[in-house]
């Protein structure tokens, strides 16, 4: 979990322009982790407006999004398809992906 907050707050870094605080959707974080996990952030000095847990991923086109490119990024990574190792270095070459 300590992973995830931290990919978290880089990925926050990288893309804030102001300090305007961040909204952050977690999938498959259990409601009773949801104050800690804006406790650890802010420990980081992140400023969040809120932390919501996503239950049914289905339901949020975001949350798909990010799953498909997450899953992407792991067949890419491990090199099981040599076509999407490429297709990947392609997308991080052309600021399209970012590798955190």
């Amino acid at each position: 979990m300590a992973t995830t907050v931290m990919t978290t707050a880089h990925a926050i870094l990288r893309a804030q322009q102001s300090a305007t605080p961040a909204v952050v959707y977690v999938d498959g974080l259990p409601k009773s982790r949801l104050r800690w996990f804006g406790v650890e952030l802010r420990r980081l000095s992140i400023r969040t407006d809120k932390i919501v847990g996503v239950r049914r991923e289905e339901a949020d086109a975001l949350i798909r999004l990010a799953d498909a490119c997450r899953g992407f990024a792991r067949v890419a990574l491990l090199v099981q398809q040599p076509d999407m190792t490429a297709l990947f270095e392609k997308a991080k070459a052309t600021g399209h992906l970012t590798e955190l």
